[in-house]
């Protein structure tokens, strides 16, 4: 994508824009809806308005089970911007894929969510509304996860491949290594994409971190909400994973861990990691996967670093302008 002509095209758009809005902003009844309509970032020639920060900000403090206070509210702001801008790139993906989605898709999401919460689809929302997070701003959330769900079945995993050769020597790897220890994971992890966001990721997850500690915030919870890892969709859950199949970092940290024990946050190359050891045990032959169950993990592994990398990649040839 040329990113000076989409420069232009956002100047264009965004001076049509105010035109249109400025009216509207007198007009209206609410101050806080006024005050909240400035562009928080610009994403190709879409606009993040900060109404849809608001909204979403409502909905993860909610969610997650933070303590909504200036504190948390300001070190978290950067991070749900970050998801907002990624959930329009993946939409933006989706249209030139000319991938579509009903919204009897979304619905059947958005009722998943309410079973999950033992409530129907009329009293969750009801429930939402009541503690004044935005339907539409949740809605918008599993509109985009559902897309990037799409893309993924018809972009990324054609190229994915395991071959006998592949499973025979993972196969043969495991059995070397009965005796060795595996652990049951839980996982929050932030990214740095970018060398200036390492301050603030490291804040974050300090915060995060502390509200784990003591017991403010239940880790599953906040996984789904902030994690931008594949496994914040169970929150956080990896399953049983083996000595010597994670980052030397999180393998260093591990060690130190008893069961049921939270890490300190983990600096790795790729961002920082919070890890919950829940319990751990040697690696018999009984729990060595079967066939098809290794070529499923090895699979699922793949595709999470590949997808990582096309969103990464969306990123670096698209517009983007954070503007707080």
């Amino acid at each position: 994508m040329n990113k000076r002509i989409t420069y232009l095209r956002k100047l264009i758009w965004l001076a049509a824009l105010a035109i249109a809005v400025i009216p509207a902003l007198y007009a209206t009844n609410s101050t806080a809806q006024a005050r909240n309509f400035y562009i928080a970032a610009v994403v190709n020639d879409e606009i993040i308005s900060g109404n849809d920060l608001a909204d979403r900000m409502k909905l993860v403090m909610s969610s997650s089970g933070l303590p909504n206070n200036a504190d948390i509210r300001a070190k978290i702001t950067p991070q749900i911007l970050r998801s907002l801008i990624e959930e329009r790139l993946k939409q933006q993906e989706a249209e030139r894929n000319g991938i579509t989605i009903t919204e009897d898709e979304i619905d059947q999401g958005f009722a998943n969510i309410a079973g999950q919460n033992k409530l129907s689809g009329e009293q969750f929302a009801s429930l939402l509304r009541k503690e004044g997070v935005s339907v539409e701003s949740l809605r918008e959330q599993i509109k985009s996860e559902i897309l990037w769900g799409k893309i993924i079945k018809a972009v990324i995993r054609p190229q994915i491949t395991i071959s006998d050769n592949e499973l025979d020597a993972q196969l043969a790897r495991l059995e070397r290594d009965i005796g060795k220890t595996e652990y049951r994971l839980f996982e929050i992890f932030l990214a740095i994409d970018e060398p200036d966001e390492q301050s603030n990721v490291r804040k974050l997850a300090s915060q995060f971190h502390s509200e784990l500690s003591n017991g403010r915030v239940p880790f599953q919870r906040l996984a789904s909400q902030v994690s931008q890892s594949s496994s914040a969709a169970r929150g956080g859950d990896l399953g049983w994973v083996q000595e010597g199949q994670l980052p030397p970092e999180i393998e260093t940290s591990l060690r130190t861990l008893d069961e049921k024990e939270l890490s300190n946050p983990i600096h790795t190359i790729n961002g920082y990691y919070i890890v919950f050891l829940l319990e751990k045990r040697l690696i018999k032959e009984e729990n060595i996967p079967s066939r098809d169950d290794l070529k499923q993990k090895i699979g699922f592994e793949r595709l999470d670093r590949m997808a990582r990398q096309y969103l990464l990649d969306l990123k670096a040839d698209s517009f983007i302008e954070q503007r707080v």
